[in-house]
């Protein structure tokens, strides 16, 4: 995951147990929030003001449904 990277990213961090516990801490705070977030994304996608945002959208509108959607249960 991202986190990973960001809590990996400083090589020259000292190596004592308070830096290991606290980037261990923090990358399981990450995990978490991204865990969360993604919930909240998923449960997004399945209300319709998703779909009226994407088809009142210029760029977008109803072609991106038609391209993406390919499944029955979407369609109806």
């Amino acid at each position: 995951m991202l986190c990973n990277i960001v809590v990996n990213a400083q090589p020259f961090a000292p190596k004592d147990e308070v830096v290991t516990t606290a980037r261990k801490v923090s990358k399981i705070s990450l995990d978490n929030c991204w865990d969360k977030l993604d919930e909240y994304y998923r449960k997004y996608d399945e209300t319709p003001v998703y779909v009226v945002a994407v088809v009142l959208y210029p760029g977008l509108k109803l072609r991106y449904f038609e391209l993406i959607w390919t499944e029955v249960h979407q369609s109806t």
